[in-house]
């Protein structure tokens, strides 16, 4: 009975890490807009996407133990107003469920910063880190 609850709990953190991955894709801009990013210490930069005054540029691709993260920042005439999650730590359903419960949380605290200055969610150590070099990555290639 134990597993089957485990199973079910990963199945529901599944759903909504998918539902929020499609929101921020809507709310992200077009499939054509998500660049090929290098590794975090790779030298590229993303391709940058604009429309009104709105710019969506990736983050890198940040690899951490339980899968990599990679975020897209929204920038409104140069200044940060939403993060989308590109990519969470997805090794196995425990890593999915950490980044389900830890996205909005470092999303609202990025939106609230309008930076990439957030604190760390406790028990999602390296969703946190990634989240926050993707998006400093991102923040330092947006350009003018």
């Amino acid at each position: 009975m134990r597993a089957r609850s485990a199973v079910a709990a990963s199945v529901v953190g599944l759903g909504v890490l998918a539902a929020a991955w499609r929101a921020g894709q809507q709310q992200g801009g077009t499939a054509g807009t998500v660049a090929a990013t290098p590794a975090a210490t790779g030298s590229a930069s993303p391709a940058p996407s604009s429309a009104g005054g709105v710019r969506r540029v990736d983050g890198a691709v940040v690899p951490t133990p339980y899968g990599d993260v990679q975020v897209r920042a929204v920038l409104r005439h140069g200044v940060l107003t939403d993060v989308v999650a590109v990519h969470l730590t997805d090794h196995g359903p425990r890593s999915v469920e950490i980044s389900a419960r830890a996205a909005p949380i470092l999303r609202g605290e990025a939106r609230a910063a309008r930076s990439a200055h957030i604190d760390t969610v406790s028990g999602a150590s390296y969703t946190s880190d990634g989240y926050r070099r993707s998006l400093q990555y991102a923040l330092d290639h947006a350009g003018g």
